[in-house]
């Protein structure tokens, strides 16, 4: 069963790092930054626009897959992580509306960067965070690309365990 995969909550501090583990790993990013587009909406109920942006990711990732169930996998540590998952109900619920399938299964998944980065074979984003925290800029693009070269590496490593085993991708 194809499953849609969805990180919908990050903070801030590692958004560049697992937005680019997120594209490695075929995952739809759904978490943004200060000053990204959600900002400029209207409204001031930032996390109920936080929501649409989630449900729409979930539904156009699955619709594109034909997926028949959907994965959210929630970071901790965020300025709005305990808003984000009080919603989690409601964001079900707004799931399978739009699927208009009752029957459509999401998972919500909340863990700490530490453990997404060990489960998903993702270089650590605590210790890129801290080593980009003291680069200079020359230094900063440079771990950038080594950082693109782990994840290929991960991915490559992942992905030959995976048809060994007959599977794809790591499992809980």
């Amino acid at each position: 069963m194809a499953e849609a995969g969805v990180v919908a909550s990050c903070p801030e501090a590692y958004h560049d790092h697992i937005s680019q583990a997120c594209k490695a790993l075929g995952l739809q990013k759904a978490f943004g930054k200060t000053g990204d587009m959600v900002n400029d909406l209207s409204g001031r109920d930032w996390v109920a626009k936080w929501e649409a942006k989630v449900v729409m990711a979930v539904v156009t990732k699955a619709q594109t897959m034909g997926a028949t169930k959907a994965k959210i996998i929630c970071l901790r540590g965020g300025r709005f992580c305990d808003q984000e998952l009080a919603r989690q109900p409601d964001l079900v619920r707004a799931i399978k509306k739009e699927m208009e399938d009752e029957n459509f299964r999401v998972k919500v998944e909340w863990m700490e960067v530490s453990d997404f980065c060990e489960d998903y074979g993702v270089a650590d984003g605590a210790s890129s965070v801290q080593q980009k925290k003291g680069a200079k800029a020359g230094g900063k693009e440079a771990k950038k690309k080594n950082d693109v070269k782990d994840w290929q590496s991960a991915e490559s490593a992942k992905g030959k365990d995976a048809a060994s085993a007959g599977g794809k991708g790591p499992s809980k």
